[in-house]
Formats: C-alpha cells, sequence, structure tokens
C-alpha cells in the first residue's frame, strides 16, 4: 500500500492510503478480489486497487469512482499511478515470481 505517511506504531492500516496494492496468489485470490476490495472502499483513500498475479505475468487494476469499482486488466506493459507520479512495468512486479505447483 504506497501511504503518504507512516502508519503509526502496530497499525496495520493508514488512513492516508493512495493506493492498494496485493500480490496474489492461489490461496488468497478469492480474498483479495472480493473481502480486501471492500475492505478498501471503507477507507477514506486508495481509490485504486492493484491484484497483482505475478505466475499469469498479469494484473487487474480497481479504479473506484463514486460508489463503483471499474476493472483495467493489464497482461503486457505498464500499470499507471497516477496518484504517485509513476507507471510500474508488470515485468518488473513478476520478476523471480514462479508458477504455482499445479
Amino acid at each position: 500500500m504506497a501511504c503518504a505517511g507512516q502508519a503509526p506504531g502496530q497499525a496495520r492500516t493508514s488512513r492516508d492510503a493512495v493506493v492498494g496494492f496485493e500480490l496474489r496468489s492461489p490461496e488468497t485470490a478469492v480474498i483479495d478480489r472480493k473481502a480486501r476490495r471492500s475492505a478498501y472502499a471503507d477507507l477514506p483513500g486508495p481509490r485504486r486497487y492493484v491484484l497483482a498475479e505475478p505466475w499469469h505475468r498479469a494484473a487487474i487494476v480497481l479504479e473506484q469512482t463514486g460508489d463503483d469499482w471499474h476493472e483495467i486488466a493489464v497482461v503486457a506493459g505498464t500499470i499507471a499511478l497516477p496518484e504517485r507520479g509513476i507507471d510500474l512495468a508488470l515485468e518488473d512486479i513478476c520478476q523471480g515470481v514462479r508458477s504455482p505447483p499445479a
């Protein structure tokens, strides 16, 4: 999660988060896609949530507008994070990640 500042003490969330970022695994895929989406929606920050699927070399970018989340599939190239003024190369995120065992 990209934040404007550091979370105080032992806090696990930050109230000034601008981007949520999850590296999904097969074990957490449903949680990341459903439950965490709701959790991020309850925060005053992030309006963009990236679900990186490194074993597929892909990502889903969820962007919140009002009460709705819009999905953008990224299968090559970069992920734009205008809140931070950067683009992340999908290959850099996936580098070194092996496919899970079948």
